[in-house]
């Protein structure tokens, strides 16, 4: 009699050890090859540069004109703020603003032999 409890008990505890390991496998903890977790993809380049420790060089102004928007898209800032609380409020002029900093970062983003092709294009 005892020697079936024993038994019993013997598979019940075999038992109890594969699903622990089981569940101790699904979750990688027991995988030796378990690759490391990737860290979290930034849509933005200046969290990207802070998330790995590095520092991030920008400017604040007012000025929406578009002279001044094209010259903040030549400028190789991470980021540029726009104080819009101590002046007129214009988003006319901050949409504007948007644009120009994109049409001229574009231009940027392209490799020069395209910008040489356009520009004897045009």
């Amino acid at each position: 009699m005892t020697k079936i409890i024993s038994v019993r008990i013997a598979k019940s505890l075999t038992a109890a050890i594969i699903v622990i390991a089981a569940l101790l496998a699904t979750f990688g903890v027991l995988t030796a090859s378990a690759p490391a977790q990737q860290a979290p993809l930034h849509l933005n380049p200046a969290v990207e540069k802070l998330a790995h420790g590095q520092p991030i060089i920008g400017t604040q102004t007012d000025d929406m004109s578009l002279q001044n928007c094209h010259s903040l898209a030549r400028m190789d800032f991470d980021y540029s703020y726009v104080d819009m609380e101590h002046g007129p409020l214009n988003l006319d002029g901050l949409a504007y603003c948007i644009a120009a900093v994109c049409a001229i970062s574009s231009l940027r983003a392209r490799p020069s032999s395209q910008r040489l092709d356009r520009q004897a294009s045009s």
